[in-house]
């Protein structure tokens, strides 16, 4: 496997405008990402993820290079949870952010919202207040700003739905109030889309009903 990082590092030096070997190559690095995520080798795992990020940048135009980039980074964000603090992780996302909005990715900025759903649920574990109204807010921003693009429109309505139950939970009612609204919202702009689990949303329109 590192030869053949070496070769293709070392193909797209000497070719450095051709998107095919770039592909190449992030393919390559995603592959190594893997593999040293099973190892929770996260600083080698982090200097991967910088190459794949400047390769989503140099080479803008390539759909292929943002998916393997944005995957590799929603596939490690477990482990870095799990691993380091909560400021690497937010880095992380950070970093995906700036990209997807530097290269007007929509590849990245639907694995943004998949990210966020995630992150909205890891954080509830650890009672992150803040960190959750930040990224429900995010979530619910990228609904209004892509209405037509499904994979948000399905990462809103989840991560609005988890948002509402932490803090139903948590005794906070003006917040879950706030985010079941905009899940109400989510779903009436997709009636024909089933998002979230339908047992549960029955348990959310009743509850509010009553309180």
């Amino acid at each position: 496997m590192m030869a053949d990082l070496l070769n293709a590092r070392d193909n797209l030096k000497e070719n450095p405008n051709d998107q095919f070997l770039a592909e190449e190559l992030a393919k390559i690095l995603s592959s190594k990402v893997e593999d040293l995520i099973r190892e929770d080798k996260i600083p080698k795992i982090t200097i991967l993820l910088e190459e794949l990020d400047e390769l989503s940048i140099r080479f803008n135009k390539s759909k292929n290079i943002h998916r393997i980039y944005g995957s590799s980074v929603l596939n490690s964000l477990p482990i870095y949870f799990a691993h380091t603090t909560q400021t690497a992780v937010k880095q992380l996302i950070n970093k995906l952010r700036e990209t997807a909005i530097q290269t007007k990715s929509e590849p990245l900025t639907d694995i943004l919202s998949m990210i966020l759903v995630n992150a909205i649920y890891d954080f509830s574990l650890i009672n992150q207040v803040g960190s959750i109204n930040m990224f429900a807010i995010e979530l619910s921003d990228l609904s209004k700003q892509y209405p037509t693009n499904e994979r948000i429109q399905t990462a809103a309505a989840k991560g609005m739905m988890n948002a509402t139950f932490y803090f139903i939970q948590n005794k906070d009612l003006q917040a879950a109030r706030k985010y079941f609204q905009t899940l109400e919202k989510v779903l009436q702009q997709n009636q024909k889309k089933e998002f979230v689990d339908s047992r549960q949303l029955i348990q959310l329109r009743e509850f509010f009903s009553k309180e």
